[in-house]
């Protein structure tokens, strides 16, 4: 990310961003568990939240549950 012609292209934050992943992949490896800092990854489970991974990191709801679920109930394939 921060090579040229990649540095243009992120935000001014991309080092954040770059550190975050890393601490998340590191401890991952470590324990099996991404957490770090004040961000806690929990376990799936079928409230489908998501990492927000940017500046900060956070747990979000998934915007597209509702969709997902609506697929899952009509799809004949």
């Amino acid at each position: 990310h921060s090579k040229k012609p990649y540095s243009s292209w992120g935000p001014d934050y991309a080092d954040e961003v770059s550190e975050n992943f890393q601490k998340a992949w590191i401890n991952f490896s470590k324990c099996n568990n991404p957490s770090f800092g004040d961000f806690s990854w929990d376990y799936y489970n079928n409230n489908f939240d998501l990492a927000l991974v940017g500046k900060d990191v956070k747990s979000i709801k998934n915007p597209f549950l509702e969709r997902y679920e609506l697929i899952e109930k009509y799809k004949v394939f």
